[in-house]
C-alpha cells in the first residue's frame, strides 16, 4: 500500500499544481499574469503525460528484469528441493535404487499423509539411515538464506518458506535420527557392508562412510548411500529397526508439511540439469555424489567399487 502511494505521489503533485495553475489564470486580472499561469498548467499536464510514458517504460522494464531474477532464484532453489525430495524419498520407501528416476523422487511432493504414514510404518530401515547426519541438506537452504542475491531480489515470502522449510528439516531430523523412536530387529542387514571413505582414499580429509551392496563378484560392490556419524553410532550402521507407531505419525504429519513448502518451489515442468556438482542423471536415473572419491574419480550413488567385503 505505501509503495502504490508514493509511487502515484509524483501524479498527484504535478495535478494538483496544474489545478491551482489553471484556477488562477481564471482569477488574475493581468494578461502577463494569465498567460505565465497557462504557460504553468500546461506544462505541468506536460510533464504529468511525460512522467506517464517514463514511468509505464520503467515499470515494464523492472518486471522484465524481476522475470529473469524470479526464474534464476526459483531455479536454484527447486535443484535443492529435488534433492530433499530424494532425501524422502529413502525415508518413505527405503533404499531401491531401481525406483530412483526423476518421476518417482518428483512423485514424494504428492503423496498424501496416509501414504507416507503407511510407507513409514511399515519400513525396515538401517542404523545408516537413521544415525546419517543431516547437515549436507540443511546447508543448501542455509546457503540459499546466506546469499545475499536472494535475500535483496527475493520477495518476502520466499524467505520465509526457506525459513519454514529449514525448520521442518530439523523437527524430520530430530524424529528421525532418535533411536527411542524404533524398535531394533534381531537380524542385520547381511547383505551390505559399510567402509570408511580414507580406506579408499587416504587423501581425503573428511571421514565419511559408504553403505555398499555386496554383488556376486567378489571384491565389487554397488554404492547405496553415504553420510557422516557420531562415533558412537558407526557399530550400529547394519542393524535393522522398524518404527513405532506415534513417531510414524510424527514423521508422516511433518513431511506432509514440508512438501507443502516445497511445493512452491516446483514449476508445472520441472526441468534439472544433468550435470550438477551435487548429482549426476544418466537415463533419467538420479544419482547423488557421495562427497567421497577414489584417487581418480568421484564417487556417487549406484556406481560399481572395487571394495573387500567385511
Amino acid at each position: 500500500m505505501t509503495y502504490k502511494i508514493l509511487r502515484l505521489s509524483p501524479y498527484i503533485i504535478l495535478l494538483v499544481l496544474a489545478l491551482i495553475f489553471m484556477v488562477s489564470s481564471v482569477y488574475v486580472s493581468s494578461e502577463l499574469w494569465k498567460i505565465i499561469f497557462i504557460n504553468l498548467t500546461s506544462s505541468s499536464i506536460f510533464v504529468v503525460v511525460a512522467y506517464f510514458f517514463y514511468d509505464s517504460i520503467r515499470s515494464y522494464i523492472d518486471k522484465r528484469e524481476s522475470k529473469y531474477i524470479d526464474s534464476y532464484i526459483r531455479n536454484q532453489i527447486s535443484h535443492d528441493v529435488f534433492v530433499v525430495l530424494y532425501m524422502l524419498k529413502k525415508y518413505i520407501h527405503g533404499y531401491n535404487l531401481e525406483s530412483n528416476t526423476l518421476q518417482n523422487i518428483l512423485a514424494i511432493n504428492n503423496y498424501s499423509r496416509e501414504q507416507i504414514k503407511s510407507s513409514i510404518a511399515n519400513q525396515s530401515y538401517l542404523g545408516f539411515q537413521i544415525f546419517k547426519e543431516m547437515e549436507d541438506i540443511k546447508e543448501l537452504f542455509r546457503d540459499a538464506l546466506d546469499n545475499n542475491f536472494v535475500i535483496r531480489y527475493s520477495p518476502r515470502e520466499y524467505v520465509i518458506n526457506l525459513l519454514k522449510i529449514v525448520d521442518l528439516i530439523i523437527s524430520i531430523e530430530h524424529i528421525f535420527r532418535n533411536e527411542t523412536s524404533y524398535s531394533k530387529s534381531p537380524e542385520k542387514a547381511i547383505e551390505f557392508f559399510c567402509v570408511n571413505g580414507k580406506e579408499i582414499n587416504p587423501n581425503k580429509e573428511e571421514s565419511r562412510f559408504l553403505l555398499l551392496k555386496k554383488t556376486p563378484i567378489e571384491n565389487r560392490a554397488v554404492v547405496y548411500d553415504s553420510g557422516r556419524f557420531d562415533q558412537s553410532k558407526e557399530g550400529k550402521l547394519l542393524d535393522r529397526y522398524t518404527i513405532n507407531a506415534e513417531s510414524a505419525e510424527m514423521l508422516a504429519d511433518r513431511i506432509h508439511e514440508l512438501n507443502t513448502y516445497l511445493r512452491f518451489w516446483l514449476p508445472e515442468e520441472f526441468y534439472i540439469s544433468r550435470y550438477g556438482k551435487l548429482y549426476r542423471i544418466v537415463k533419467d536415473y538420479f544419482s547423488p555424489f557421495t562427497k567421497s572419491s577414489t584417487k581418480t574419480k568421484r564417487i556417487y550413488v549406484a556406481d560399481i567399487v572395487e571394495m573387500k567385503k567385511k
